[in-house]
């Protein structure tokens, strides 16, 4: 399913933060990726993004190669990720049911399809009573399963989960990976989970792969890697957010978010497009990195 292939990465302002990375991700696999801060953990789920490419290797995603892949081409592989962030990324005019939908809206799904998928991603993640609630009348964990409803509403392959559980207490941290476990279980979805919380971890038996310096220093699937270095990652909380995007500060940037990151590249877009093609084809790491996690 996903197969990093001696991947390397280094940014232009020369922070090297993905060094010689190789590893596979079997469909239906249940990972947990952890890590220090600038570790590389957000550098990793920007390559499976395709948000970054490679200075080096190659990386396969369902028999797919990111880096002969076309910026026109990037919004329909995206399609296939479902993305659930640590600050929940929900527009706060739009009530439950309608933030859900909204990630089937600017795909172009009929009202039909919408409304099947809305009220099944709903029932999933136990929010159908709360469909018409606003996001003020909602808990932090009440508004990570909305994040997380959207993120399944597409019928998505793959789920990345940067830090979900960063922004709530213990009690729904569990509930929100109890969610995500049983998502991997009934529907054989992917789910690759970036977290600090090591304690919570532990309750669950699943593959921990473990970065430091930019590099898979433990992997419990395989323990012939061998640790080449003796601190352990950090389990203190994180301050700060610390996924793919500054986190927008008006609806219209939620919204503008959502709305372009799995759509059709237009005639307004050519020039941006060029570029990101350009930076594809080079994938050189011209581009300084402002957080090298």
């Amino acid at each position: 399913m996903i197969d990093f292939n001696n991947v390397s990465k280094v940014y232009g302002n020369g922070t090297k933060a993905l060094n010689d990375v190789s590893l596979h991700v079997d469909r239906g696999e249940f990972v947990f990726v952890v890590g220090a801060s600038g570790a590389g953990k957000s550098t990793f789920l920007k390559m499976i993004m395709r948000e970054e490419v490679p200075t080096s290797g190659s990386i396969v995603i369902d028999g797919i190669n990111l880096n002969e892949m076309k910026a026109r081409q990037v919004p329909y592989y995206r399609r296939k990720l479902g993305i659930v962030f640590q600050d929940f990324r929900i527009i706060p005019t739009k009530n439950v049911y309608e933030n859900v939908a909204f990630a089937m809206h600017v795909i172009g799904a009929t009202q039909k399809d919408i409304s099947r998928r809305v009220a099944y991603a709903l029932s999933l993640v136990g929010l159908t009573a709360k469909a018409k609630c606003m996001p003020c009348e909602l808990s932090g964990g009440e508004q990570q399963r909305v994040a997380l409803a959207r993120a399944l509403v597409n019928r998505a392959d793959i789920i990345i989960a940067d830090e979900p559980t960063g922004n709530i207490d213990p009690e729904m941290s569990k509930e929100i990976v109890d969610l995500l476990n049983q998502i991997n279980m009934n529907d054989k979805t992917t789910i690759i989970m970036v977290t600090h919380a090591v304690d919570l971890i532990k309750q669950y038996d699943k593959r921990i792969i473990k970065i430091s310096n930019g590099s898979i220093i433990s992997d419990s699937e395989h323990p012939e890697i061998e640790e080449e270095h003796s601190e352990e990652f950090s389990d203190e909380p994180m301050t700060a957010f610390s996924g793919f995007y500054h986190a927008p500060n008006e609806d219209a940037e939620i919204e503008d978010f959502i709305s372009t990151y799995g759509v059709e590249i237009t005639e307004e877009m050519t020039i941006e497009d060029s570029a990101s093609d350009k930076k594809a084809a080079s994938a050189n790491g011209d581009d300084t990195a402002s957080d090298s996690e």
